[in-house]
C-alpha cells in the first residue's frame, strides 16, 4: 500500500513539474494562431471580399497553423491547442 502511495505521489509530481510547460506551450500557440488569424483574414479579405477572401483565409490559415505545429511540436500544450483549432477550422470551411 505505501508503495503504491509513493508511486502514484511521484507520477503526481512529474506530472506539475511538466505542467508549466504544458500552459507554456498551450498560450504560445494560441497567441500565435491568433495573430496568423487575424492577419490572414484582413489580408485576404480585404484584397478578394468577404466571401472569397474568407474562404482561402481558411484554408491559408490551414497551412499557417501546420507550420506552426511543426515549430513547435515540443510544447506539449501546443498540440492540444492545434487539436482544437483544426476541429474549429473544419467546422468554418463545412458551413460554407
Amino acid at each position: 500500500m505505501w508503495g503504491e502511495f509513493l508511486s502514484a505521489e511521484n507520477y503526481a509530481l512529474s506530472f506539475f513539474e511538466r505542467l508549466p510547460d504544458f500552459l507554456w506551450g498551450a498560450v504560445l500557440m494560441a497567441l500565435s494562431l491568433l495573430a496568423v488569424r487575424f492577419l490572414l483574414r484582413a489580408a485576404f479579405c480585404s484584397c478578394l471580399g468577404r466571401e472569397e477572401g474568407s474562404v482561402l483565409a481558411t484554408l491559408a490559415e490551414f497551412l499557417a497553423a501546420s507550420l506552426l505545429g511543426l515549430k513547435l511540436y515540443q510544447q506539449p500544450g501546443a498540440v492540444f491547442v492545434l487539436i482544437g483549432y483544426f476541429a474549429a477550422l473544419a467546422r468554418t470551411l463545412a458551413a460554407v
